[in-house]
């Protein structure tokens, strides 16, 4: 299918584009997630390392036929928990300030958008590898 296979471009150039910027401002996701109130010091630390390291092993996962289930399970998970954390620092936090912002570049709106556009195409995946396996 062509709309998959393109899905997954775009899903895979998302996560290395997650991966890169987290790499690239780490300290700014340290001090930014360290004064959000839901993480602990210690969890924020063990966070920079593992966030970037899982969109880039989603990344790869969703090029081998066998393993692109475990991709997009990693890929849409990735998605809920920063939508989460974001629609968290708007509803219950102080966004005004913009001091919880891990993306300081994108207003939390359009980290909505980001977020949920890439959710939205891993349960694209699932639902149709469940429609074609049924069918």
């Amino acid at each position: 299918m062509k709309s998959k296979a393109i899905i997954i471009s775009i899903l895979s150039f998302l996560l290395l584009i997650l991966s890169f910027y987290h790499f690239k401002f780490r300290d700014v996701f340290l001090v930014k997630a360290g004064t959000s109130h839901f993480f602990s010091p210690g969890l924020v630390g063990f966070l920079s390392y593992l966030l970037p390291g899982l969109s880039i092993a989603a990344a790869l996962l969703l090029w081998f036929k066998e393993s692109k289930s475990a991709g997009a399970a990693i890929a849409g998970l990735l998605s809920l928990g920063y939508l989460t954390y974001v629609l968290l620092i708007l509803n219950i936090g102080d966004a005004s300030c913009d001091c919880a912002n891990l993306f300081p570049d994108i207003p939390f709106k359009w980290q909505i958008v980001l977020f949920l556009l890439p959710l939205l195409m891993c349960l694209f995946l699932f639902l149709n590898k469940r429609l074609v396996r049924s069918s």
